[in-house]
Parts: C-alpha cells; structure tokens; sequence
C-alpha cells in the first residue's frame, strides 16, 4: 500500500513488444492474482464481521492466505510477481496482529518483510519497509477476548497511528462518516503515453494491482466516496489502451 493525495496512471504506447512466458511464469501470475482475489473476500469478510462472530476462523483464513504468499514466492522464487507475493503477506500479517493482537502474526509479518528485504533488495516496495516494520516492533500483543470467548471485538491496538497496514474500521471518522471524497476523473493523451489522474480531497491510503482477463489495474481506496457526479459512473473511451474507468463502491468506506 501506498498514500498519496494524487495517484497517477501511466501507461506507454510505445514500440510493440513480444513476450516470451514460460510455464513458470503462467503459473507464478495464476497462483498470485488468485490470492489476490481471496484476500479481497476475506478483507471484506473482515470490515464486515460482528462482535462475537467467527473470529478465530476469519483468523485461521488470514494465516492460511499469509502462507499461501510465502509458499508460492518459495516456489517461483525468480518470478516478477514473488516480491509482490511476500509484501501482500506481510501486510495482511500485520493486519491480523492489528486487529486480533496475537504475537505469532507480529512475528510472521516482522518474518516476511524481512525477507522480502533480503531476497528482493532491488524491488521497489523495499523502500516502504521502515514504518511498517518501525511500528510493529514497538506494538505489544494485546490478544482480543471473542478468539477465546464471544465478547464485543475491539479494533487496531489503542493509540495506533492512522498508516496502511491499520484495520479499514480505524481509518473512517469516529461518527462513522467517510471524510475523504474522489473529485474527479482526467484523461490526458501525451506525446508518448495516456495519463489517467484521479483526483482526491486529501491524502489517501490505496491498493493497486494488475489483472488479467480482462486486462486492468484495480486501485481500492480507503475511508473514500466518490463526489455525487461521478458515482458508480462508468467512463468509456473510444480509443487508446484505456478503454473504460469503472468507479466502484466496494464497501462502505472503500472505492
């Protein structure tokens, strides 16, 4: 995860290109845009759970999906796509530890980003390493009681810091309203790319990734709504790489 008041979408129009892609590779990207689709059920099974509910098996999913990302970066340890795997681990790691306490999934988080480091120094998300783990190793356990009893579930550790790896409830207003709004959407032709800006009132905690079938990025934002004019809009192009921009309402407090 990332934050930024503005995110912007590049997408080249260069030269063409032809790529080779082996069994290996098919495979790596199968295996990960599938746990991509499981976490985005189980989170959303984690917003919406109730006090009481089934925590220890929504706490034994996450654990199963946490190992599921480091098996399959063992296993294709080369793909493009295994750094991405162990960062998607660690962070859903922490959010198991944020929202139940438990000391194993401190660990297993703390485990995976160091790992990540070591295996993957030249990635790119090597450099957003610092606060999640700065902020786990100063975190103490603080086990929820409904994993061991039905009691009313709390949250993040009281006093955590508002940052990406923050359980969705904590990052919405304490009224329960959504305070950060997606104002617009622009579309500029460049001399040798098409930029997509999506603008926002304020600094904004997102997902994004790539799919395949159909081709597209997804970026979920948090604690966001859409202003009333372009709600649940669907934007069609005529032309270009960019043929249509879907704005969505995952959940109550996602888009």
């Amino acid at each position: 995860m990332r934050s930024f008041a503005s995110l912007l979408v590049v997408i080249a129009l260069g030269a063409s290109s032809v790529q080779i892609v082996g069994a290996d590779t098919s495979s790596a990207r199968a295996l990960y845009t599938d746990a991509l689709l499981r976490e985005r059920a189980l989170r959303h099974d984690l917003e919406t759970r109730r006090s009481g509910g089934p925590e220890p098996a929504l706490l034994k999913r996450m654990r199963t999906l946490v190992k599921s990302y480091e098996q399959m970066s063992r296993q294709f340890p080369s793909s493009a796509y295994m750094d991405n795997a162990l960062w998607q681990g660690a962070l859903l790691a922490a959010d198991a530890f944020w929202t139940f306490g438990e000391a194993e999934d401190k660990t297993t988080a703390l485990e995976m980003f160091s790992e990540l480091g070591s295996r993957f120094p030249k990635s790119s998300l090597v450099k957003d390493l610092p606060p999640h783990v700065k902020r786990l190793k100063a975190a103490k356990p603080t086990p929820v009681p409904a994993l061991t009893a039905a009691a009313p579930v709390t949250t993040a550790p009281a006093g955590a810091a508002r940052v990406a790896t923050m359980p969705v409830s904590s990052r919405v207003a304490p009224s329960g309203r959504v305070t950060n709004a997606l104002k617009t959407v622009k579309r500029e032709v460049l001399p040798d790319a098409l930029r997509i800006t999506l603008e926002l009132g304020e600094e904004v905690t997102f997902r994004s990734d790539r799919l395949d079938a159909p081709p597209r990025v997804f970026i979920d934002f948090e604690n966001t709504r859409p202003v009333e004019a372009i709600k649940d809009a669907t934007i069609l192009f005529p032309d270009d790489v960019v043929q249509k921009v879907r704005i969505g309402r995952q959940t109550e407090s996602r888009t």
